[in-house]
């Protein structure tokens, strides 16, 4: 676990060269294939996508970690439920079903079913970030090879989706980076607080109800609980843990819709004097004079918008 933070700097940091030089300039050779089919072929196998937009070198990365979500998705699910199922046996809940570990002790194999259970539940969560990476970066390249901007909405959200704060950044609102960041960080860890807290209470039950004396886990808070208080306690703290997981996808998201309007606003011209030429943009208010039928003069006002 002690290597996981430096992995993790290391795949951002790699994403996000790989999505700078992947958005393309104006002179990019245009992909062979649609935006939509592009994602979708990414989609139907990770790192397809980026080969179909000639991008030979992000292709095995795609794959590479689509596929280590996948692996690790299916071990550790398949190494909980084993783990789960021992302990049903362990503390009398399902005595038809074989135990797969007799010869580990009880905490040993209460422990094991919380630590895989996590690993599951990670492995998942980073499948599904791996994939949607790898989608939304071989339609956003397909799509900005064809149109190219100056500064797209779809890089902002590209940004976001690949790290909380990235797109605000590329927004140059410099002061809403560290807030998204911080409000994610901060939901999941409530969740990651809250899973200790459902742990702690889920393995006090165990160790109470199993039949080996020798097993005993006990906080400072879950004894002061009964036995019979213990597993209501251990349930609501798993619903709060998958509020907070909620909440931590939700704020993820909108993270992500305010890159994605600051994109659009990034060239909009807020000033008071709307006749003040930027960026091509010119809003004018002439007078004008004409003859209408049969003769007579007509004087007027012109309203018009240049881009």
């Amino acid at each position: 676990m002690a290597k996981l933070p430096a992995f993790l700097f290391l795949l951002f940091f790699s994403l996000y060269l790989s999505a700078r030089d992947s958005l393309p300039a104006a002179d990019s050779t245009a992909p062979l294939l649609s935006p939509e089919k592009t994602a979708m072929r990414s989609v139907l196998l990770p790192g397809y996508g980026q080969w179909s937009n000639r991008q030979f070198v992000k292709a095995p990365l795609m794959f590479s970690l689509a596929a280590s979500g996948v692996y690790g998705s299916v071990r550790f699910s398949l190494l909980s439920s084993a783990y789960e199922k021992s302990t049903l046996v362990r503390i009398g809940q399902n005595t038809l079903l074989d135990d797969p570990y007799p010869g580990l002790s009880n905490m040993e194999v209460f422990r094991n079913t919380f630590r895989y259970g996590d690993y599951k539940r990670y492995s998942v969560f980073f499948t599904l970030y791996a994939y949607g990476i790898n989608a939304l970066d071989a339609y956003v390249v397909a799509r900005l090879k064809q149109a190219p901007q100056d500064h797209a909405p779809l890089r902002a959200a590209y940004y976001s989706v690949l790290l909380p704060g990235l797109g605000q950044l590329y927004n140059r609102k410099y002061w809403k980076a560290p807030l998204a960041f911080g409000l994610v960080a901060t939901a999941a860890g409530f969740s990651a607080y809250y899973n200790g807290f459902y742990r702690d209470f889920a393995l006090a039950y165990a160790t109470r109800t199993d039949d080996d004396p020798l097993s005993e886990y006990e906080t400072g808070f879950t004894s002061a609980y009964l036995t019979s208080q213990l597993r209501s306690e251990a349930e609501q703290w798993k619903n709060y843990r998958d509020m907070a997981y909620l909440a931590t996808v939700g704020i993820y998201l909108l993270n992500v819709v305010d890159a994605i309007v600051d994109a659009h606003l990034y060239n909009f011209d807020l000033s008071d004097d709307l006749s003040k030429k930027k960026e091509g943009k010119r809003l004018r208010l002439m007078p004008f004079a004409a003859l209408s039928y049969p003769g007579d003069p007509v004087n007027g006002m012109t309203l018009s918008l240049e881009f």
